[in-house]
C-alpha cells in the first residue's frame, strides 16, 4: 500500500520512512491487512466500545477499592527507609540503640522486640478501654519504665545578641522546662525509675543547679555561676552533651535538653509498640504552639526529634500531594487546549492515566511482594502525569493526521494506522522508560528500590491503560461524541460573535452619537452581523471537527 503525506509545507516523514526504507515498508503492508480485519470485527459498533469502555473503568474502580480494602499500603516516610538494612552502619546503628534502651533484644537483621528485664509487681488487670487517660492513679507511681522516645530542646543565643554566654539564661530556660515537666500529661508519658513516685526531670544540665537535687520544682539557686564552676572542676566532660562539645572558660552559646518518655505506656504493657508510639507522637505535638511561641531576641528555642521530624515529613507529603492535584488539573486544561477545546479527551485522558495505579500497585504488592511504600513513591504522581499526556497526545495526533493520508479513506483504515504507529511509538518509549526504573531494583536503600519498582510498574500500567482507553475512544468520539462537541462549540462561537457584535455596534453608535450622525438603522446591521457571524461559525465548526 503506497501512502502520500502532505500538509502544506510539512511533509509527514512517518510514511515516508515506509517508502524509503523497504524492509519497514513491507512489514507495514504485511501488517496493516491483518491489523485491519481485527479492528473491523472489534470495532463493529460504537456501542461495544462504549460498553468496553465501561467495563475497563469497572474493573479499574473495583481493583483500586480491593486493593485498599485487602491489601491496604504501609506507608513508610521515615528517615529509616533511606538506610540500607544491611549496611554495617545501620547494624552498629541498631546495636547502640539497643544497648541504649535495655529493654530491647537485638539482631543483626535490625529488629527489636520488648522484653521484660525484671519482675512487674503490679496488679495484671488493665483499665478499661486501654487508653492511658483512664488509667488509675494507682497503676502509674510504680511501674518499670525504659527511656525509648525523646523530645529534643535546643537553647542557642542569637549572634546579634551582645552577651553571648547561654549560661546567663538559666532562669528562661528553667520556666520553659518546668512548663514541660508540670504538664498535665507529662505523668502518663514521663521516664521513671523502678521504684519512683514522681517522674523523673527533664534531661537538662539544670539539674546540676536545682536547690534540691531531687525536685525540678524546688527552683535554681541564685549563683549560677559558683555552681557552675565547681561543676566543671568536679566532671568537665559530664557537661559537654549538654553545651554540644563545646564550652570555653565557664560560657557557651548552646545548651540542649531532652524529654525523656518511657515504655512501655500506662496500661499498654501488651500494646504494640506502634500503637503506643501514635500517643507519644501526639503528646509531642501539643507541645508545638507552646515551643514556637517562647523564642525572644536573646534566645532561640529549637526543638526536634525523630517523631517531630517524621511528622514534618508526613505534613510535606500531604502538601506535595495537594501540589500534584494542582499540577494534575493544570494538565488537564493544557489537554483542554490542545485538543481543540475536546472535553472527552480531556476526561479520557484523565480516567487513562489515572487508572494506571490501581493495575500497578497490585502487581507490587501480590507477585513482586512489596509491602510498604516510600516518600519518594510520592514523586510518581508528577512523573506519571507527564508520561501519561504524552501517550494520549501520540494517539490524538497520529488520529488526527490520517486524514491527510491517500488511501485511509475509511474510519477503520485510519485507526488501524493510528494504532500501528501510536501503539509502536507508545510502547518503544514505555519500555525503556520502564528498564530505566526497573534498574534501581538493586539499591540496597530500600527507598530507592521501592520507587524503581513502583515507579516502573506504574509506566507500563500506564501504557496499557492508554494503549486501551485511547482506540476505545476514538471509536465513540468519531460517529457520537464529535458530533456534540461540534454543537457545543458551535454554540460557543455563536455566543462569541453576538456580543463581540454588539460591542462593535454599541461604540460605533457612542462615537456617532458624539458626531451628532447617529445611523437609525444599526439593528439592521447587528442582524447583518449576526448572520455573517454565523456563517464563520460554521467554518470554524467545520475546521475544529476536522482537527480534532
Amino acid at each position: 500500500m503506497h501512502l502520500s503525506i502532505q500538509s502544506g509545507d510539512i511533509v509527514r516523514t512517518t510514511a515516508r520512512r515506509t517508502n524509503d526504507d523497504p524492509s519497514v515498508g513491507a512489514l507495514y503492508a504485511f501488517l496493516f491487512p491483518k491489523l485491519h480485519s481485527v479492528v473491523r470485527v472489534a470495532f463493529c459498533h460504537p456501542a461495544c466500545s462504549l460498553v468496553t469502555i465501561t467495563l475497563l473503568l469497572v474493573a479499574t474502580v473495583l481493583t483500586g477499592v480491593l486493593v485498599l480494602l485487602l491489601l491496604p499500603p504501609t506507608l513508610n516516610f521515615s528517615l529509616r527507609s533511606f538506610q540500607a538494612p544491611d549496611h554495617i552502619s545501620a547494624t552498629r546503628w541498631d546495636a547502640f540503640r539497643a544497648a541504649e534502651n535495655g529493654n530491647f533484644s537485638f539482631d543483626a537483621g535490625g529488629r527489636t522486640s520488648v522484653t521484660r528485664s525484671l519482675d512487674d509487681p503490679r496488679p495484671s488487670k488493665r483499665a478499661a478501654g486501654g487508653v492511658w487517660p483512664s488509667c488509675p492513679s494507682t497503676y502509674q507511681t510504680q511501674r518499670i519504665m525504659h527511656a525509648h522516645w525523646a523530645l529534643s530542646l535546643v537553647y542557642v543565643v542569637p549572634k546579634s545578641s551582645p552577651d553571648q554566654n547561654v549560661f546567663s539564661r538559666l532562669d528562661r530556660i528553667y520556666e520553659i522546662e518546668q512548663h514541660v515537666y508540670n504538664d498535665e500529661n507529662y505523668k502518663y508519658f514521663c521516664h521513671k525509675c523502678w521504684s519512683c513516685s514522681s517522674c523523673d526531670p527533664v534531661n537538662s544540665i539544670l539539674t546540676y543547679f536545682y536547690k534540691d537535687k531531687l525536685l525540678p520544682n524546688s527552683g535554681i539557686v541564685e549563683d549560677t555561676r559558683a555552681r557552675l564552676v565547681s561543676i566543671l572542676a568536679e566532671a568537665p566532660s559530664s557537661v559537654l552533651w549538654y553545651t554540644g562539645g563545646k564550652l570555653n572558660n565557664y560560657s557557651s552559646t548552646l545548651l540542649r535538653s531532652e524529654v525523656r518518655i518511657g515504655v512501655p505506656l500506662p496500661c499498654h504493657d501488651d500494646s504494640p509498640l506502634g500503637q503506643q508510639h501514635d500517643l507519644v507522637q501526639a503528646f509531642f505535638l501539643s507541645f508545638i504552639p507552646y515551643l514556637e511561641g517562647v523564642s525572644s531576641d536573646d534566645l532561640e528555642v529549637l526543638y526536634g526529634g525523630t517523631d517531630l521530624v517524621n511528622h514534618a515529613v508526613d505534613q510535606a507529603v500531604v502538601h506535595d500531594a495537594k501540589l500534584s492535584s494542582a499540577s494534575f488539573v493544570m494538565v488537564m486544561v493544557m489537554v483542554f487546549l490542545l485538543s481543540n477545546f475536546s472535553i472527552s479527551a480531556t476526561i479520557i485522558s484523565l480516567l487513562a492515566i489515572g487508572g494506571s495505579f490501581p493495575w500497578a500497585f497490585l502487581a507490587y504488592r501480590l507477585p513482586l511482594g512489596f509491602e510498604s511504600l516510600g516518600i519518594m513513591n510520592v514523586v510518581s504522581l508528577f512523573v506519571i502525569i507527564g508520561i501519561g499526556v504524552d501517550d494520549v497526545f501520540v494517539y490524538l495526533n497520529t488520529f488526527k493526521q490520517t486524514k491527510e493520508l491517500q488511501g485511509l479513506d475509511t474510519f477503520h483504515k485510519r485507526l488501524t494506522h493510528t494504532i500501528m504507529l501510536a501503539g509502536k511509538a507508545t510502547f518503544y518509549t514505555s519500555i525503556t522508560t520502564a528498564v530505566a526504573f526497573f534498574a534501581n531494583a538493586i539499591s540496597m536503600i530500600p527507598a530507592i528500590q521501592q520507587f524503581g519498582v513502583f515507579m516502573g510498574l506504574v509506566v507500563i500500567s500506564c501504557f496499557v491503560s492508554v494503549s486501551l482507553f485511547m482506540p476505545l475512544y476514538l471509536h465513540i468520539w468519531h460517529y457520537w461524541l464529535s458530533a456534540v462537541e461540534n454543537t457545543l462549540l458551535s454554540l460557543c462561537c455563536h455566543c462569541c460573535r453576538r456580543k463581540e457584535a454588539g460591542l462593535s455596534v454599541r461604540m460605533s453608535v457612542v462615537i456617532q452619537g458624539n458626531d451628532g450622525s447617529h445611523d437609525p438603522d444599526h439593528c439592521s446591521k447587528d442582524s447583518d452581523l449576526d448572520s455573517g457571524t454565523d456563517d464563520d461559525t460554521d467554518d470554524v465548526t467545520d475546521d475544529v471537527a476536522d482537527d480534532v
